[in-house]
């Protein structure tokens, strides 16, 4: 028998792999005419979609190695994937039965039974065909145009992924019996796959025609219900022409027939050109094989998980820094808040520690008039590297990025399993919350949602000299951070008597652990209330002037303290009224409302839950700003919390079935509310509405000397913020060296056609000359006597 497959193998097997060669080349020969018009091809795109087609490829042929581990396979890794792709290689073969049959003969030579080959291909055809169909009811309920087929379309797709999930349990004989546990996480990998399949096509369509991000998941689930049509057409070698005519016909909403078809050749050519550097790759990574390539393939192995979480981690602080900083680049950035925290940071390096223009006047103020942000100080040694309002903007994003990091490290403490604590990372890193403060500009406050997190990282490990450390830092990022730090001080205090049982007989340790708790507490309720109370009111010469914001609960500080506790009737209707309720629900969607279920870390989150929902200012309950920093930290422990919860009180629920479920929250909070491609409230602005003369307007900004004081619109303040004297319009007007207008915020403060109505009546001023106009940016310089 084994003479027989033998045979074969060189008869059939390797032919078969030189004649599915011979089409691939074809192919790309043959449409290669379509592609000569082709003209400034971004290859930046076009590198990010191959690397997403060879992640696609990886992923099959890991789904692959997931379906035949315990049936004998001693096949590893690489293995699995160089005799996958050798097998998938013959698919371009007139039909694609020609990669089943070649897969059967490959790995039956490993002693896996023929029988148990084909159990995992029927379960592999299920898989592909159920999450193809997932990813594909996006694209298919938005052309059904019927609210009633697209959710009966949805519950259909639902009711099929748990009848999978729960296959072992309900004696479905057409598949492999796996726990529960095992199907989703095939069914996981496999919906990875495929997404990064549509997302691999749009970017290689989006490296040759603009294709609007906001319509990225429409064309992602586009692209996957073609790839499920072809595969299931499988007279033709690898669906060849009926994927390419969906597309085509699906595109022609979003651009014209030529450009449909162009980018259906296009996209087929890059998938084709990405798997034959797959192939190379795991080729020569498989004959090459020695002992360090073996080691470093079981490092990778044990450290699976930390390696993804950087991977993440990477890819979030490369889309936000690129988004941040084109954000800048075309003028949606702002004095507030950007210019102001750029100014006070570029004083503080040239020797003015902490000083910046009054925004609502001229003269030079302490920062420490608006908000006690002490980190800008410490952070401006970095303009030594990079003087540039965009080292404020990568360095919050790494910040925020590396959250993950503390947020892993709590959730591994607590719940002991990396896969848990893993999502949990990938959930911060979708939460909407985090990602809008991200996108809106620079704060300094910004920076405590991951200093408040290794603040708690260190407080459960009871490393108080790290635990200090980050508390110092989170108490600087903004005044009303250190009511949250004493809150720190009081718990270390609670857990020493509570892990003594409330008895007075302490150790050495647990009485140094009082006295840690102690003074954080002590030194950071006086700070607050030196600054709340004192510094900042004599400074102003009046009280904060956030204050005035719950002028309903009174006047001072005390008054405001106190009614908010002894009118809780008042408190409460603001609380609950609708909008407050609504910005509730943004908050904790993300992790599903889990957090409720064990609420106690939920403390830390209320002086700025309450700041913000009892605020008539509307920006503070919204989640769209930098308000939000400090409660999402507490959220998303609690959430950790509950979860660990709900383990030991119901022994019997998968890991799994926990984590499709926060995965399903944090989507359904991502395409409701997030700011990412494929929301319904997508913050695609910077990539879509580039501003044409941005270098001209750049150009004329940086030729003017800093020595000049400028009055200038809010979108132009962080571009003409390194001078000591920057005024906002309609400040100084009749006295600045320089006057700019760039006449297309339609957010402006005073109103757009104020501005509009201010630069034309400047036209006529005996005192200034217009010195530059190009579009909406207009510039007036003084006139000399």
């Amino acid at each position: 028998m084994n003479k027989i497959i033998n045979i074969l193998k060189y008869l059939i097997g390797w032919p078969l792999s030189f004649v599915s060669l011979i089409f691939i080349v074809k192919l790309i020969y043959e449409n290669a005419g379509a592609l000569n018009n082709l003209k400034n091809i971004n290859f930046v795109l076009l590198l990010i979609g191959i690397l997403l087609f060879i992640v696609y490829f990886f992923l099959r042929g890991f789904l692959w190695h997931e379906l035949v581990r315990d049936k004998n396979n001693k096949f590893d890794l690489i293995k699995t994937l160089y005799f996958w792709e050798l097998s998938e290689i013959k698919r371009y073969t007139p039909g694609n039965i020609w990669s089943f049959l070649s897969r059967t003969q490959i790995f039956s030579q490993d002693n896996i039974p023929r029988k148990e080959i084909a159990s995992s291909l029927l379960n592999e055809v299920i898989l592909i065909i159920l999450t193809c169909f997932s990813i594909s009811f996006f694209y298919l309920t938005k052309e059904l145009r019927n609210s009633n087929l697209a959710l009966l379309l949805i519950l259909v797709n639902i009711t099929i992924v748990i009848i999978y999930s729960l296959n072992k349990k309900i004696n479905i004989k057409i598949v492999p019996k796996l726990k529960f546990h095992e199907n989703l996480k095939l069914y996981m990998i496999a919906i990875l796959a495929f997404f990064s399949f549509g997302l691999a096509t749009y970017f290689s369509a989006a490296s040759i025609l603009f294709l609007d991000p906001k319509n990225i998941l429409s064309l992602v689930s586009l692209f996957v219900f073609a790839l499920l049509v072809g595969y299931l057409s499988i007279v033709t070698p690898m669906g060849l022409g009926v994927r390419e005519g969906i597309v085509t016909f699906g595109l022609l909403k979003y651009t014209s027939l030529g450009n449909a078809g162009l980018i259906s050749i296009f996209t087929r050519i890059v998938f084709i050109i990405s798997e034959v550097i797959f192939f190379i790759v795991i080729f020569i990574f498989e004959k090459l094989k020695n002992t360090y390539l073996l080691s470093f393939f079981k490092i990778i192995n044990r450290y699976k998980y930390e390696i993804a979480l950087l991977i993440f981690i990477l890819i979030y602080i490369l889309y936000f820094t690129s988004a941040s900083f084109l954000r800048h680049d075309n003028f949606f950035s702002g004095r507030f808040d950007l210019g102001n925290m750029d100014q006070t940071v570029w004083n503080t390096i040239n020797g003015r520690i902490f000083q910046m223009t009054d925004p609502n006047a001229t003269e030079t103020v302490l920062r420490l008039n608006f908000h006690s942000d002490v980190i800008l100080v410490l952070i401006s040694p970095l303009y030594l590297i990079w003087s540039n309002p965009k080292m404020l903007l990568f360095l919050q994003t790494v910040v925020l990025g590396f959250g993950a990091l503390f947020v892993f490290l709590i959730a591994k403490e607590v719940l002991k399993e990396k896969s848990l604590a893993l999502t949990f990372s990938v959930l911060f890193l979708l939460n909407p919350s985090v990602q809008f403060t991200n996108l809106y500009d620079f704060h300094a406050v910004a920076l405590s949602t991951t200093l408040l997190l290794a603040t708690f990282y260190f407080f459960i490990k009871k490393s108080y000299v790290l635990f200090l450390f980050f508390a110092f830092l989170g108490g600087i990022t903004k005044e009303e951070i250190w009511v949250i730090i004493a809150l720190f001080g009081l718990a270390v205090i609670f857990r020493s008597f509570f892990e003594n049982r409330f008895r007075f007989m302490l150790t050495k340790k647990q009485v140094l652990e009082i006295f840690i708790g102690l003074f954080l507490f002590l030194t950071s309720a006086v700070i607050f209330y030196l600054l709340i109370w004192v510094i900042m009111p004599n400074l102003r010469r009046e009280a904060h002037f956030a204050l005035s914001y719950y002028s309903g609960f009174g006047e001072t500080p005390s008054e405001v303290s106190k009614n908010v506790l002894l009118m809780p009737i008042k408190t409460l209707s603001i609380i609950l009224s609708p909008q407050r309720l609504d910005y509730l629900v943004q908050l904790f969607l993300p992790f599903g409302f889990i957090s409720l279920l064990s609420p106690f870390y939920l403390i830390f989150a209320i002086p700025d839950l309450l700041i913000n929902l009892l605020s008539s200012n509307k920006p503070l309950r919204e989640i769209y700003y930098q308000y939000t920093s400090a409660i999402t930290p507490f959220i998303l422990i609690s959430s950790v919390y509950a979860i660990s919860f709900f383990k030991k009180r119901f022994l019997k629920v998968e890991s799994g079935l926990l984590i499709f479920y926060l995965l399903f929250a944090t989507s359904l909070s991502y395409y409701f509310h997030g700011p990412l491609p494929g929301g319904k409230h997508a913050n695609l602005q910077m990539f879509n509405n580039q501003l044409a003369n941005r270098k001209a307007i750049d150009n004329f900004i940086s030729k003017i000397p800093e020595s000049y004081s400028v009055t200038a619109s809010n979108n132009l303040g962080p571009h003409l913020s390194h001078r000591r004297n920057l005024y906002n319009i309609p400040i100084a007007t009749g006295s600045a060296d320089m006057i700019l207008f760039l006449l297309n915020d339609y957010w402006a403060q005073p109103p757009l056609k104020v501005q509009k109505q201010m630069a034309e009546d400047l036209k006529n001023n005996k005192n200034y000359t217009l010195v530059f106009k190009d579009g909406d940016f207009v510039a007036f310089a003084k006139k000399k006597n």
